[in-house]
């Protein structure tokens, strides 16, 4: 794991603080890195490690969430991580001046990233959203997505909490139809990530509850955005909907895109975990994209 350079804590509401890490390139666009419900950022360093060479990297994970202390059940929704959002943003921008900036979120961050984009407007010189699970209004796939969310809320609810060591974790993230296509290592990479020794054993640092009840809460919101008025900007990568079995969000996020007018492009080959399947081709998308727009 390389090493950041600076390091900052961000009080929010309900006695939530936000541990920030800077990976620092002087002059270069800041890309703001966060992660899905139930993960940790750290499990997808083979996806981020390598943009610290192009890029100021800025990491963080969601409350109750990886390197995050614990916070009360009550502040744990979608509203609460969207006002995380602007704190962090204008915490960083105290405290480590202003620089040309990108949000590049996945899952759960990058629909926070939406909901934030509702609430407080546009604050980004870009932003790179993968594979958010936004539920269509209507049709297949929100049928899909709806099936989805409930199919989550049941596993989370019932999962495993403690382990004997965090392989034991990785052998069941390898073992689940979803997530056994990630590429070699990032089992192992993720389990560490999302768990927390206590006296002897591991134990997930997100508790179940909260997992499921962000899986419940998310087919409740109305979030479907139109993307015409910050179309240049924004980037959906998406999980390959023409695969054999494809996740119900690639069929979410093509609907979306053509429903919305975003600029969208395709990780072949991937399902929900893209960046752990396909880490290369999910750089390229992102870099491509920002060198178009004078940010790379």
């Amino acid at each position: 794991m390389i090493e950041p350079d600076a390091r900052l804590l961000v009080e929010l509401e309900g006695g939530a603080v936000a541990q920030l890490r800077r990976y620092a390139r002087a002059g270069a666009t800041r890309l703001f890195l966060s992660h899905g419900n139930g993960f940790a950022i750290d499990g997808y360093r083979r996806f981020w490690e390598p943009l610290a060479d192009q890029f100021e990297l800025v990491v963080y994970d969601q409350r109750n969430h990886g390197h995050s202390a614990h916070s009360a059940a009550a502040g744990h929704h979608f509203g609460q991580m969207s006002d995380d959002l602007q704190k962090i943003l204008q915490a960083v921008n105290a405290h480590w001046g202003r620089q040309p900036g990108v949000g590049v979120y996945h899952s759960l961050s990058a629909r926070v990233a939406l909901i934030h984009l509702q609430e407080y407007g546009w604050q980004w010189d870009a932003l790179v959203l993968f594979d958010p699970p936004t539920v269509p209004p209507e049709g297949a796939a929100r049928e899909a997505m709806l099936k989805l969310d409930v199919r989550l809320a049941e596993w989370s609810a019932n999962r495993q909490e403690t382990f004997d060591h965090p392989q034991e974790l990785a052998d069941q993230l390898r073992d689940t139809r979803a997530h056994a296509h990630w590429e070699r290592g990032a089992h192992e990479e993720m389990a560490r990530a999302v768990l927390r020794e206590r006296d002897s054993r591991w134990q997930l640092v997100c508790p179940r509850e909260l997992e499921t009840e962000i899986y419940r809460s998310n087919r409740k919101l109305d979030l479907w955005p139109d993307g015409k008025h910050h179309r240049e900007g924004i980037l959906l990568v998406g999980a390959d909907p023409r695969c054999e079995h494809p996740s119900p969000t690639a069929l979410s996020n093509a609907e979306l895109a053509r429903a919305g007018d975003y600029h969208y492009v395709v990780v072949e080959n991937s399902g929900h975990l893209l960046q752990l399947e396909r880490s290369a081709a999910c750089r390229a998308a992102l870099q491509v994209f920002l060198a178009e727009r004078g940010l790379a």
